[in-house]
């Protein structure tokens, strides 16, 4: 479609709006079912917005259309279609996928340190809300207590189970926050500590700090038999509550708590 053809196809969109005063999204596909791209056809909407017409999905009713009517007109249509029309030279240069997703990734926000913060937060307050949840069902913590089984009889390590103790005093440091925390000469320290001293021989064999890596097997097993002992022993008695008097006892609902709140004190993998 030429210049000239496009700049009378948007007078007549505009006309159109002028005397309803709206238009919706099918009229403008109709009249202009050339343009396909999505940020040129928003640009177009949001200017025609700024000319008073509303863009709708369907025809307004009867009460928001006087209102419409009360709007002032477009005062010159063939200079706001020529504004319009020039829209098409200054977006939608390019199809190309790549160009189009850094386009609009400069559109957006880079999140700062204290957005992720929050959004870390509130995935982790959501974590939790689940697992208060899934620590009521015994059938949860009977899973648990069979991978915990498991790791007794020494088919899976601990850290397949758990990575930690949520009631732990112990705080670690992230790693990525590690390096704010320290000035540039501890910094160098740190790293030159950090390098193993290999010795001839070691290197030779192949063996020592320099050779075979430490695996993690994750939380201490002493100190975890004593939270899964808890925790069984609490999933035992909610069992025989729930035999015995049914979910809705008292008694029961306290024991569940109960087996909920050692279960919450596992950081699950």
């Amino acid at each position: 479609m030429s210049d000239q053809e496009q700049s009378f196809q948007i007078t007549k969109v505009i006309s159109l709006g002028n005397e309803q005063r709206y238009l919706t999204y099918s009229q403008i596909n109709d009249l202009l079912p050339n343009i396909v791209d999505t940020e040129h056809f928003d640009v177009i909407i949001s200017m025609l917005e700024g000319m008073n017409i509303k863009v709708y999905e369907q025809p307004p009713s009867d009460d928001e259309l006087a209102l419409l009517l009360s709007t002032e007109e477009v005062p010159d249509i063939e200079e706001a279609a020529m504004v319009l029309a020039s829209v098409d030279k200054e977006t939608g240069r390019t199809t190309d996928p790549v160009r189009m997703y850094m386009r609009e990734m400069g559109t957006v926000e880079l999140l700062t340190r204290e957005g992720e913060i929050r959004i870390a937060k509130r995935i982790e307050e959501g974590i939790y809300q689940v697992l208060r949840s899934l620590a009521h069902y015994p059938e949860t913590v009977q899973l648990v207590l069979d991978d915990y089984e498991r790791f007794l009889g020494e088919e899976i390590r601990l850290n397949e189970i758990i990575s930690g103790f949520a009631d732990s005093d112990e705080e670690i440091a992230p790693a990525a926050n590690i390096g704010s925390m320290l000035d540039d000469e501890q910094q160098d320290e740190v790293i030159i500590q950090a390098r193993p001293v290999v010795t001839d021989e070691e290197d030779e064999d192949g063996e020592g700090e320099g050779g075979l890596a430490e695996v993690d097997d994750g939380p201490n097993p002493e100190i975890a038999k004593g939270y899964f002992d808890e925790l069984r022993e609490n999933f035992n008695s909610a069992m025989d509550a729930l035999r015995e008097h049914g979910r809705t006892n008292p008694k029961t609902i306290e024991l569940l708590d109960k087996m909920s709140d050692s279960f919450l004190k596992l950081k699950l993998t």
